[in-house]
């Protein structure tokens, strides 16, 4: 740790989420749907609208998202 703090992040674009893991921009979060619910701060409203989402759209969304592979 070098003492500076990290205020601002910068979302890489979805391509390719499906190829990819772990998540995160700290690379904590091990599957898509936890990356999701961990969001905080400017994302915390879209965090609580997914965990609100009835279950099998919850699932149809993560079934897109994992469909976003780089071939």
């Amino acid at each position: 740790f070098d003492g500076s703090l990290i205020n601002s992040f910068r979302t890489p674009p979805l391509w390719g989420l499906g190829s990819t893991g772990p998540y995160g921009h700290d690379g904590a979060s091990m599957s898509i749907d936890e990356v999701i619910r961990r969001h905080g701060g400017e994302a915390e409203q879209q965090a609580k609208a997914y965990e609100n989402l009835p279950e099998l759209d919850r699932l149809a969304l993560l079934e897109f998202l994992r469909g976003l592979v780089l071939f």
